[in-house]
């Protein structure tokens, strides 16, 4: 619904400089402010209908307006609650595993005992859903000697190593043979000390060590969980855990304000991609609301001044969003959309204002066909979809060309013109 004119369809600085001419003209500048009126009128109107797309409910639906502030706010507050929906999952996994274990606790006062864990030198156990800890606590108490010097050197410990070093407190101390639930929360802070690195080759000694005694561990505990009908509540209580700490590490990253976070996440040459793809994993419906207050960004630059500009500003600012920044906002179709979107109101814009002047007003190289239209005419021709193809059409003729196809096209500018007039004086 966008109107172009020739100079845009033909891409030819000549053309462009002919309507420029024009609309100094008594008789052109009339027909090209319409036509500018009309530019300006659609692209502001094609602009608000894409945006209305990019955060659409369901099809057919324009989505509502989003200002930085407000898909910040959304990212944020979508983070928080996905913490505590994470959290409560890994609950209600983790209490079928403490189910279990009281079942059995249940049965073990009626019977004295239980199978013992396959691995386990016994054959029977008073421990719930046991794990046979004797061989992981010669292989992690390097580990805890280490902690406890480092904390009575130092008077305290930090993060992972002071969580790590109170659970081996308690399991170093417990019998061999250990209720699941308590030797899984153990492993759980082994794991996170042995994550805390940002690469392998960084890792500390105690990290590393961390790193292979949880690896020893978690075997002897799925063997028990699988043992005991609860490896499946095990493994999805592990999974909501991680899905817990992801978020919240995705949460750490953004910036303080809102409207940080969105220039954060909407950052240019896609520089914040890793940070845009964990968003997108963990909250997925956030992207669209992002992609729609940047297109009310844009649109609100172009329109400013009260009419629609600004387009190289826009187009710049589109190509350096990022291709991919671009896909994960708006998803590849209306990425297409929007980039010819863009490029076409830099075209109709650069247009509009070119540089260099005009000679002649009066045959647009179209002498070998004897045409010289008066200026409204040409201005006509010019901004009519009818005249538009026309015209490229003519200027791209041959001058050797058949004189019958010559003689055609004029007949049919003729016509546009005619109909041209007919509409005007109705």
């Amino acid at each position: 619904g966008i109107p172009i004119d020739a100079a845009t369809a033909t891409q030819s600085e000549y053309v462009a400089n002919v309507e420029k001419k024009l609309r100094g003209t008594w008789g052109g500048s009339a027909p090209m402010a319409r036509f500018d009126d009309a530019v300006r009128e659609q692209l502001e109107r094609v602009g608000q209908s894409l945006a209305g797309r990019v955060n659409a409910p369901s099809r057919g639906t324009p989505g509502q307006p989003e200002t930085p502030l407000s898909a910040g706010n959304s990212v944020i507050h979508a983070l928080e609650a996905g913490i505590d929906r994470f959290s409560q999952l890994a609950d209600v996994a983790y209490g079928r595993v403490r189910a279990a274990e009281a079942q059995q606790a249940a049965q073990i006062a009626q019977t004295g005992g239980i199978q013992a864990p396959d691995t386990s030198q016994w054959a029977f156990t008073k421990t719930p859903l046991a794990v046979d800890i004797a061989a992981f606590k010669k292989n992690v108490a390097p580990l805890y000697r280490d902690l406890m010097r480092q904390r009575n050197v130092s008077g305290t410990l930090m993060g992972a190593q002071a969580r790590v070093a109170v659970a081996l407190d308690q399991l170093m101390e417990a019998p061999d043979m250990a209720p699941l639930s308590a030797v899984d929360a153990v492993l759980s802070e082994l794991k996170d000390m042995a994550r805390g690195a940002p690469l392998p080759g960084l890792a500390t000694r105690d990290q590393r060590a961390a790193g292979i005694a949880a690896k020893s561990l978690d075997e002897r505990v799925l063997a028990a969980a699988r043992q005991g009908g609860v490896e499946e509540a095990l493994l999805e209580g592990r999974q909501m855990h991680l899905r817990k700490i992801q978020t919240a590490d995705a949460l750490d990253l953004l910036k303080a304000s809102p409207v940080q976070v969105f220039d954060q996440l909407t950052a240019r040459r896609d520089t914040q991609l890793p940070l845009l793809q964990t968003i997108k994993a963990m909250a997925p419906k956030e992207l669209p609301r992002l992609g729609r207050a940047w297109i009310e960004e844009a649109l609100n630059t172009a329109t400013a001044e009260g009419e629609f500009g600004h387009a190289d500003a826009l187009w710049s600012r589109w190509r350096k969003l990022g291709d991919e920044t671009k896909e994960l906002l708006f998803g590849p179709k209306l990425t297409t959309e929007l980039d010819h979107y863009f490029l076409l109101a830099k075209s109709l814009q650069k247009n509009a204002n070119p540089s260099g002047t005009a000679n002649t007003v009066s045959s647009l190289n179209l002498t070998q066909l004897g045409l010289f239209f008066p200026a409204k005419g040409i201005a006509a021709l010019m901004t009519t979809p009818g005249g538009v193809r026309l015209l490229t059409r003519a200027i791209t003729l041959p001058s050797s060309g058949p004189s019958a196809m010559r003689a055609n096209l004029v007949a049919q500018m003729q016509r546009v013109l005619a109909e041209t007039d007919t509409k005007e004086t109705e």
